[in-house]
């Protein structure tokens, strides 16, 4: 549990759910005017937001370990220590808006199409502009991850991810790694052994709107878990000496 008062919890909640633009170079730069968070890339060459320099920083404080080597490879780019920790987008934009202009999740001209001709319907256009940030980025193995794989199911969501490991045995720290506790709660059946399940139903996947909506109440949960969590202070300390012009935390 944090000990943080209200001011520092409402900044960090802050940062935790406002976008990020892979952009500039300095590591954490707040862009009132726009709202948004500006994020350099310069320790993993890619223009994706979830491995800005910032994210990688998000990633090594919240969960304690390091995510790239040190050294760059013959392809001038740090590789991951271990594939099983890299990160992610967790909820997928493009599966969602797929579905919606009547596309497989994968693919979708008439989406593209929509996009270049400014006919995203609004609710659809927001989640684009807020899907990219930290409390939506998960380390996770780069197979199911980075390298094109599912996450639970081909819509690339949390729910039936989550889901599916919430009683592994072989990953009992699953949901306090993950800070998504809060999305679960304890039964016992009548053998008294005691089970997670979700707290919420999966949403309808053939209704984009609710899964939209589904999505943004994980990301408000989520980051309010990282909040009360024990890593929150840390997080702070990070962020407020990123956001002072620290290169690193």
């Amino acid at each position: 549990m944090s000990n943080l008062d209200e001011s520092d919890r409402n900044w960090l909640r802050k940062m935790l759910l406002t976008p990020i633009r892979r952009k500039g170079r300095k590591v954490l730069e707040i862009d009132d005017k726009d709202n948004v968070i500006l994020s350099s890339g310069k320790r993993y060459k890619t223009r994706d937001p979830d491995m800005s320099d910032l994210a990688i920083e998000f990633y090594e404080t919240l969960y304690g370990k390091t995510m790239l080597e040190s050294v760059e490879s013959v392809d001038s780019k740090k590789h991951f220590c271990c594939d099983d920790f890299a990160g992610d987008t967790m909820n997928s934009y493009k599966s969602v808006a797929n579905q919606f202009f009547g596309g497989n999740p994968k693919r979708c001209a008439k989406r593209k199409e929509a996009e270049k001709n400014g006919e995203v319907p609004p609710w659809l256009q927001e989640y684009f502009d807020g899907y990219h940030c930290l409390a939506n980025f998960w380390a996770i193995p780069k197979a199911i991850g980075r390298a094109g794989g599912n996450k639970g199911d081909r819509y690339d969501f949390a729910f039936s991810y989550i889901e599916e490991n919430l009683n592994n045995p072989d990953d009992p720290e699953f949901l306090d790694r993950h800070c998504v506790r809060c999305y679960t709660k304890i039964e016992s059946d009548d053998s008294n052994t005691p089970e997670c399940r979700l707290v919420v139903d999966k949403p309808d996947y053939d209704n984009p709107q609710e899964c939209v909506e589904r999505v943004k109440e994980l990301w408000k949960a989520r980051a309010e878990e990282i909040v009360n969590s024990s890593k929150a202070e840390q997080l702070l300390k990070c962020f407020k000496k990123l956001s002072s012009g620290g290169s690193t935390c």
